[in-house]
């Protein structure tokens, strides 16, 4: 194979022609600059350009002149590749080369070239000359997917090529030279059939853009391409990175980096035999049709449109006349007359809602009393429950939540084993963690037996990427918290938090407050064990009155490495009535609680029994009157909520049996 060299890279006719034989024997025996390597580093960035710049160089073709309608009519010889990064060394590439099947070729450093910063060629040549075009489909392979770290330059057939050069005192110039077979050219060669593969994948994966860019702008494929990085796709589905565009698939044996993110870095191509998308272009889309649908695309794009912002145009596949019209129901046909309860009057079936309060105010505590009930199937607090699984996501710690958990299980002498915490950190708006989530309840259902009918996330802030102050950005939460719901019918309930002025609620901007159904205030006045409840939003019934709730210190069955005993509070089963006045609403804590205590102590006991040992223990608080009615009050309100049962006029406590 025959090559033209020019004496300087302004040079671009005539000329010398130059043999393979010749060309190595050069990298051997490299041209010498006149000046030290010391006075090159210390000369201007245009002075260096300048000595670059006069250096003699090849075309890897034999045409006369270095002109693109003489190169055409010649055709191309030999394969160029630039390594300027520093990202590659040159025993990698040669690595690589034998890993393709490639065996003749010759690499050289250039001038610039460092211990610290390798910057080195490599030169393949090709058993036969090749057209333009089929030259740039080798390529645009070699430089896009093995080596995408290589300068793009190399891609352009009339590419000018320095030749070896080093300077005088120097040390530092390195060479490698491989006499096998050239690359063959044929069509059904394995590094050109591969070529050509990619260039057929990239072309249709062009033709796809175009057809959205022709007006599915607004698609789910689209959406999630503009908000999804490939990159985090890739590791997200167990790809490791092993450089800044290369990709190792997680099923791979051999180690190599066989997947490359192409371009911008919005798509890849993959050449692991053990990869199912070898041989194909994809996008973001592509990659989470493929791991979370099979690869069903219809499946993944309806998947995603429940993400979209709600209002947000999608175009469905027209009909065969190319029309694509509004779906609709006539009249009321699309009304549920049949409102749902989680928790009766407070948070629905299948809804968006969130508890929050400022720090401190035990909104944990209360979230999980919550989650108690509705895995007993038991009322909360007077409040009928549809009895459930629920899946709690404790983004601000596992152990305080557990802890919790147990404190609740000693108490109630039972487990609950159907409240599942995840191990991993979670992000709501991130369309992978949503499916994840969506993907672990019907996995707890399948293998566990029991459907989760509330999905707790806490807090809001730990499991948001994003600006919470920002419409847009809080938008994409909501989504998040949409589509887990669409999915699978599951309530979902964030522990959020207050503004600094708590009077204004909860912090945030105010798409969140319009996407909720239900919205629950916590608050409390330190260091009182009473917190008050306050429906601030119901969407579709009317908001429950206030009322207040008591926390009680309870022993674990564990120490600390010290071997002092670990408490934790938890939501007793008395509510308190009423609103909150602190020192009040305390002494009307102990006193129900006092009644409870008895009944619990005496099953059986006489009602006006159990009133006149009510009055002399309170005897000294108030008029045996007022204390009579206090108690009949007190009395009320444990058996709405069920706390305890009044038969034939004796009093029994509730069980959970």
């Amino acid at each position: 194979m025959s090559y033209r060299t020019f004496v300087n890279i302004k040079t671009t006719e005539g000329g010398n022609a130059m043999n393979w034989g010749e060309l190595v024997h050069l990298t051997q025996t490299p041209n010498v600059i006149a000046m030290t390597r010391s006075v090159f580093e210390g000369l201007s960035d245009d002075e260096r350009a300048e000595v670059k710049r006069g250096q003699s160089n090849i075309i890897l073709s034999a045409a006369s002149r270095r002109l693109k309608e003489d190169i055409e009519e010649e055709g191309l010889t030999a394969i160029g590749l630039d390594f300027d990064s520093g990202e590659i060394t040159l025993d990698q590439v040669i690595n690589v080369l034998s890993d393709l099947g490639i065996t003749q070729y010759v690499t050289y450093s250039t001038i610039s070239h460092s211990q610290g910063r390798p910057r080195f060629r490599a030169i393949l040549p090709l058993e036969g000359a090749l057209s333009v075009a089929e030259w740039q489909t080798l390529a645009d392979y070699l430089h896009d997917v093995i080596f995408p770290t290589a300068d793009k330059s190399g891609k352009k057939a009339s590419q000018a090529w320095f030749l070896p050069a080093s300077f005088e005192d120097d040390d530092t110039y390195e060479y490698k030279a491989a006499d096998g077979d050239p690359l063959s050219v044929a069509h059904d060669s394995p590094v050109y059939a591969a070529a050509a593969a990619y260039q057929q994948s990239l072309a249709n994966f062009r033709d796809k853009k175009k057809a959205h860019e022709r007006g599915l702008l607004d698609s789910p494929i689209t959406y999630f391409n503009q908000h999804v990085p490939l990159e985090n796709c890739l590791l997200d589905y167990g790809y490791k990175k092993v450089g800044s565009k290369r990709y190792i698939h997680p099923k791979s044996q051999s180690g190599l980096a066989g997947v490359t993110i192409l371009g911008e870095g919005n798509h890849s191509y993959s050449h692991h035999d053990c990869d199912p998308l070898k041989g194909r272009v994809v996008d973001a889309f592509e990659l989470y049709a493929h791991f979370e649908h099979g690869g069903d695309k219809a499946k993944a794009a309806s998947a995603i449109k429940a993400l979209m912002p709600k209002g947000h145009t999608t175009h469905e596949s027209p009909d065969e006349r190319g029309r694509n019209p509004l779906r609709y129901t006539r009249g009321s046909q699309g009304l549920n007359l049949d409102l749902k309860w989680l928790i009766k009057g407070l948070i629905g079936r299948g809804i968006f809602g969130y508890i929050y309060g400022p720090s401190a105010s035990f909104k944990s505590f209360v979230a999980l009393d919550m989650c108690f009930a509705i895995v007993r199937g038991e009322p909360w607090h007077g409040h009928k429950t549809e009895k459930g699984a629920v899946l709690y996501i404790a983004a601000e710690g596992r152990a305080a939540v557990e802890k919790r958990i147990r404190a609740r299980e000693l108490v109630d002498d039972r487990l609950y084993n159907e409240i599942f915490i995840p191990e991993e950190p979670i992000i709501m708006n991130n369309p992978l963690d949503a499916q994840r989530i969506v993907d672990t309840l019907k996995d707890i259902e399948a293998q566990e037996g029991v459907k989760v009918s509330l999905v707790v996330v806490d807090t809001l802030a730990r499991t948001f990427d994003g600006d919470e102050n920002k419409n847009n950005e809080i938008s994409s939460f909501v989504r998040g918290c949409d589509y887990i719901i669409q999915q699978t019918g599951a309530t979902v309930v964030a522990v959020h938090h207050s503004g600094k002025d708590k009077t204004r609620g909860a912090r945030g901007a105010s798409a969140l407050k319009a996407a909720v159904d239900t919205e629950i205030e916590i608050d409390r006045e330190p260091p009182s064990e009473i917190v008050k409840v306050t429906n601030k939003k119901q969407k579709d019934a009317e908001e429950l009155e206030p009322f207040s709730l008591r926390l009680r210190e309870v022993p674990l069955d564990i120490n600390d490495e010290d071997g002092d005993p670990i408490t934790s509070l938890i939501v007793d089963r008395v509510a308190v009535t009423g609103p909150l006045r602190n020192a009040r609403d305390d002494k009307k804590a102990e006193e129900m609680r006092w009644i409870v205590d008895q009944a619990e102590a005496h099953p059986s006991i006489e009602r006006l029994a159990l009133r006149r040992r009510f009055v002399e223990e309170f005897a000294d608080e108030r008029k045996p009157d007022s204390r009579r009615t206090a108690f009949d009050k007190h009395l009320k309100s444990l058996l709405e909520c069920e706390r305890l049962d009044l038969e034939s006029d004796k009093l029994y406590p509730v069980t959970d049996d």
